[in-house]
């Protein structure tokens, strides 16, 4: 078997720092979430958000020479996909932070990863 999918069980410097990379453009969208709340409804607090991650999502294909996906009806399955697991569970996520506090509201959207490998 090639080492080329072999797993690693300890983090080097580098995982540390892909991890701090990943805390430090995550966490910080609670936080200005519940400032933007008082001011904005959720919706619109939610469409920047997911339209950014949108557009970056598509310069990294321009980005890399990859094209979108045209055929196979494939497109259906991506807007589910993506009104399912992004717009709607965010949307959920900051309408129940009007009343909750943004380190509260970060708890669900992580364990919300962990549930597809839940035995059901």
């Amino acid at each position: 078997m090639p080492n080329a999918h072999r797993i690693h069980t300890t983090m080097g410097l580098k995982e540390w720092g892909l991890l701090l990379v990943l805390a430090l453009l995550w966490g910080p969208a609670f936080y200005f979430t519940e400032i933007a709340i008082p001011a904005l409804p959720p919706l619109t607090v939610v469409a920047p958000r997911v339209g950014v991650a949108a557009l970056a999502l598509h310069l990294l294909l321009r980005f890399t020479g990859q094209a979108l996906p045209l055929g196979g009806g494939l497109w259906p399955r991506f807007l589910g996909m993506g009104l399912l697991n992004n717009a709607v569970s965010f949307s959920l996520i900051v309408w129940g932070q009007q009343n909750i506090d943004s380190g509260l509201a970060a708890i669900p959207r992580r364990i919300q990863r962990l549930m597809p490998s839940a035995p059901i």
